[in-house]
């Protein structure tokens, strides 16, 4: 499955199956593979990269040392390889490519210095105000410092530094978000659905590469951001949709 042309990212965690399938009912090309010990692979082949959603390893626990998103290989295709800087209108079905990978750093400026970036990694730091950072980006590769104690605050906590987001290029709208109630929610689970909790709900703004919509998860992430996408509107808050 993988292509020795692209990077492979791997996001493994407990909700790895609900994103995938969320990219999917989005209408992004995603394929599910059975695993070998159970459980799906999700895979989503990319113009730069392919991104494997996968349940964790069985032996991870809660507070161990696994980091549910990492790079298999090295990470200099990211540095010498140019995200597109936002995608074209109109696209359907939608063609997702590899903006940006995020790797957080407690100290910006000496990780860009380490990885040779200073002087080419772009003018001046850009904020990213989803993930409540500051940035350098150099490629594809995204560096992203906490500016306040938000979702990268999080992850630096949980994970330390290392890979903790994806940006994903995407044309047209967000996933469309699920309004179900409790018990639709339960007829859904019953039918062998699985339906989409308000914890996973999109959140729009401004990131690192441009305008973009936030899939909702833990705090601490991995944090998935559609870049490009435009957040369907939903109703006002107190309200009940029909």
């Amino acid at each position: 499955m993988r292509s020795a042309e692209r990077l492979q990212l791997r996001w493994e965690d407990a909700g790895a199956a609900r994103i995938a399938r969320r990219l999917e009912e989005a209408g992004l090309p995603v394929r599910a593979i059975p695993g070998e010990h159970g459980g799906d692979t999700w895979w989503l082949a990319l113009a730069a990269a392919e991104l494997a959603f996968a349940p964790p390893p069985a032996a991870d626990t809660p507070g161990g040392d696994h980091r549910p998103l990492r790079v298999v290989g090295s990470i200099a295709p990211l540095l010498f390889s140019a995200g597109r800087p936002g995608p074209r209108p109109g696209r359907s079905p939608v063609r997702p490519d590899l903006a940006g990978l995020g790797w957080a750093t407690v100290d910006l400026e000496g990780a860009a210095d380490r990885l040779g970036l200073v002087g080419r990694a772009g003018p001046a730091t850009r904020e990213d105000a989803l993930l409540g950072a500051r940035a350098i980006v150099a490629g594809r590769l995204v560096l992203l410092e906490p500016t306040r104690e938000g979702r990268l605050a999080a992850s630096l906590a949980r994970f330390g530094e290392g890979p903790v987001a994806v940006y994903l290029a995407v044309a047209g709208p967000g996933p469309e978000e699920s309004e179900a109630d409790a018990g639709e929610a339960d007829a859904a689970a019953a039918g062998g659905g699985e339906a989409a909790a308000s914890a996973w709900a999109g959140r729009s703004g401004r990131s690192a590469l441009g305008p973009a919509t936030l899939l909702g998860g833990p705090s601490w992430g991995p944090h998935l951001l559609l870049v490009g996408a435009r957040q369907p509107r939903s109703p006002a808050a107190g309200t009940i949709s029909t």
